[in-house]
């Protein structure tokens, strides 16, 4: 249609304020790009990382529920990603209804933050959070998942690995570094998986440089 418009005088005149305007856009959802750019900027993800949680608003929301309980960003986005959505769905669950809360995946992400457990065992208090309402505290202390960090309680498993592999200490000592991470998981095997792997790492260099700096 061409031309002027003419007003239909039984259409009363409609004038919107700029106050009306506002509220009304507050009742609005929030848009997953609107969402994504304030995830870039709020919690310093990747634009694409922050695309992807957009596109389901409820593992956004959980993501930020995470951080809001003093969780680094990066690891809450790890665990979610890798860990968590992978197997609620193993299991067929939506993480609105799962056992595994923003509350409790807060909880042992803390506990991991504080190497009071491994990266191992953490995986393994997830899968029983699914089956359990048992804090998340409780399973690592009655499955015995709690790491062990004393040096002086892991110096005597380093030495008995060390005396065990020569072949891979030669390697280290000849500068291939693929042969300390091999190290670090015979510990590791030694301790039935509670040792802390950055204190192995920490005593396996000190014990090396000294053997080296002997020969």
């Amino acid at each position: 249609f061409e031309g002027p418009c003419v007003p239909d005088p039984s259409v009363p005149a409609i004038e919107l304020s700029p106050r009306w305007i506002a509220d009304m856009r507050a009742l609005l959802p929030e848009m997953p790009a609107a969402r994504a750019e304030r995830l870039v900027a709020q919690y310093g993800l990747a634009r694409d990382e922050a695309l992807s949680l957009s596109n389901d608003l409820d593992v956004a929301r959980y993501f930020e529920a995470l951080a809001g309980q003093q969780v680094a960003p990066r690891l809450a986005l790890h665990w979610l990603t890798t860990q968590l959505l992978p197997a609620a769905r193993e299991r067929r669950q939506e993480l609105a209804g799962s056992r595994v809360t923003p509350d409790r995946m807060a909880t042992l992400l803390h506990m991991l933050a504080r190497d009071e457990i491994n990266a191992n065992a953490a995986r393994d208090v997830l899968a029983h959070m699914f089956d359990s309402d048992d804090a998340p505290e409780h399973i690592v202390s009655a499955r015995g998942f709690k790491q062990v960090s004393d040096p002086d309680a892991l110096e005597g498993l380093v030495e008995k690995v060390l005396a065990a592999q020569p072949a891979a200490v030669a390697d280290v000592r000849a500068g291939q570094g693929k042969a300390i991470g091999f190290l670090v998981g015979q510990v590791m095997q030694a301790s039935g998986g509670k040792a802390n792997p950055k204190v192995i790492r920490e005593l396996l260099v000190q014990r090396l440089a000294q053997g080296a700096g002997r020969e």
